[in-house]
């Protein structure tokens, strides 16, 4: 007998059929149907391009057409659609807890310095600086992860070490030389205790390094360190200059000083822990950092600001006074939803005394007038919703996206992670379960949750860290006494791929001194 040949849909129906059976497909089965050969994917893609926007995000649509936007960026309505599609997808998996893909990378050395961002993480040991890549191999959804490497510089625990990852794969290492310790690849001897280098770890090459000058004490009566830049930028590193109160802007890439310009205040400095941003808001370079006021009588009484600066004028444009203070420590946020310029600061209440709150304070960019807006203080109250996780161990063992409204915890009782939104009375989901893989690409979805291995000891063992559309967890079992395994859960990065150009900051998986 004949075997029967099954007719493709797209030869048999006209295009108003095969635009109807689309708008009836749901956006992870359009996703797979892009996939299925080229007719289907031009087919697809011409009908996300304006159909797809009018079905899926008709206010989108509605607010394009009303500001002409539809005709003029008509070109950019694929990506468009994608973008938002990729965010509707990554909310439907992150509060179900069914991750794309999940994968462990287990390091039996202690590690120190831990950074991700994009594809790469990278970390500190006694005898080096290794990292991994850790986006699964080809598209086959391979669980063996990319080999872990060694970048040549010989730096160990005696030196004073900072990292800073870029998205794109470039790692920014600041070294102290110690006495009686080299750190290679010195540019020229003078005084200076820290050097620089820039790796790209897609080749594990170094690009350039250089000494850095010395501090210095600035009018504002505050020791300026170089040690640590101001910000990291799509292609370029901002520092405090050599002359006081300047900001020097360099080349990612080369190490190039591009120009250097007074600043009319003090931002302070990051290390390991990114705490500024850089967004591109009409063709140039904003950062926004922190600032203070030193007569405030001590650090912990300081009142703290949010200061935007133009990062080719030095020049400020908004001062936003915040609420927090420097006692409580903020942390800062930044959205990383499709067209969203706002960034959070987050604090929390009750560490000790059980009051169980999480305090957030957001803001907004408006385009009509050019500045960010305050929504005021908000408090999210976890007493009496199942919320354990709350009152053990310190911060880093949790995490939030208050754009999204999300916690991400570990449930130190039950030895697992979890996701829980701000509303409502939802009780925590694991992220996966032993025996379950993940929908989408396989990825070794390893035992993460319920695990025994992971360890009883409440205050070694968990660290994790949400951004963009990966959750990394840093673990250590009773089977572990010195290492550590990591776990990257990924919600988001396939099929559907966002082609937003994030900000780089935001980019920041996981950051861990």
């Amino acid at each position: 007998m004949t075997p029967t040949q099954r007719a493709d849909p797209l030869s048999r129906l006209n295009y108003d059929c095969v635009n109807v059976l689309l708008g009836h497909l749901d956006l992870q089965d359009l996703a797979h149907a892009e996939q299925l050969n080229r007719a289907w994917k031009a087919q697809v893609q011409q009908w996300m391009s304006k159909q797809g926007l009018v079905n899926h995000f008709p206010e989108l649509w509605k607010d394009m057409k009303a500001t002409g936007k539809a005709a003029q960026d008509e070109g950019k309505l694929l990506p468009l659609f994608k973008q938002h599609a990729s965010e509707v997808l990554y909310n439907r998996r992150i509060k179900a807890g069914k991750p794309v893909w999940v994968q462990e990378y287990p390091a039996p050395q202690i590690t120190l310095r831990f950074q991700s961002a994009g594809d790469f993480m990278a970390w500190q040991c006694k005898d080096g600086l290794y990292y991994q890549r850790i986006a699964p191999k080809g598209n086959t959804g391979a669980t063996s992860p990319h080999q872990v490497k060694k970048l040549d510089i010989q730096v160990t625990f005696a030196h004073e070490v900072n990292l800073l990852m870029h998205p794109s794969g470039l790692l920014l290492l600041v070294a102290r030389n110690l006495p009686g310790r080299t750190v290679p690849r010195m540019v020229t001897p003078n005084d200076s205790k820290y050097t620089e280098h820039v790796f790209d770890l897609d080749t594990g090459k170094q690009l350039w390094s250089r000494r850095l000058p010395n501090g210095y004490t600035n009018s504002f009566g505050t020791y300026l360190s170089n040690r640590s830049p101001i910000a990291m930028g799509w292609d370029r590193l901002y520092r405090y200059g050599r002359v006081p109160e300047t900001l020097e802007a360099f080349d990612l890439r080369t190490g190039t000083l591009l120009y250097s310009v007074p600043m009319e205040t003090r931002l302070h400095a990051t290390s390991n822990t990114p705490q500024s941003c850089v967004w591109r808001i009409q063709g140039r370079d904003m950062i926004m950092a922190f600032n203070h006021d030193k007569d405030a009588g001590g650090f912990f009484l300081q009142t703290l600001k949010m200061v935007l600066m133009d990062a080719e004028t030095g020049r400020v444009v908004q001062t936003l006074p915040i609420e927090m203070t420097a006692r409580e420590n903020p942390d800062m946020r930044v959205s990383t939803r499709p067209g969203e310029l706002a960034f959070a600061l987050l604090s929390e209440e009750g560490f000790w005394t059980g009051a169980q709150k999480t305090v957030i304070e957001m803001f907004y960019y408006d385009g009509v007038t050019g500045m960010f807006k305050g929504r005021g203080i908000e408090h999210v109250d976890w007493l009496g919703r199942e919320a354990q996780w709350f009152r053990y161990g310190s911060r880093t063992k949790r995490d939030y996206d208050p754009f999204r409204r999300l916690a991400i915890g570990w449930d130190m009782q039950n030895h697992y992670y979890f996701v829980q939104p701000f509303d409502g009375e939802v009780k925590p989901t694991p992220l996966s379960r032993p025996g379950h893989p993940s929908p989408g690409i396989h990825a070794g979805a390893g035992p993460v949750v319920n695990n025994p291995p992971l360890g009883r000891d409440r205050y070694k063992n968990g660290f994790v860290h949400l951004t963009n559309k990966r959750l990394v967890i840093r673990i250590r079992g009773d089977d572990q006494p010195r290492g550590m395994t990591t776990v990257v859960v990924d919600f988001g990065s396939a099929p559907v791929v966002s082609s937003q150009l994030e900000h780089p900051a935001c980019c920041v998986v996981a950051s861990f001194r």
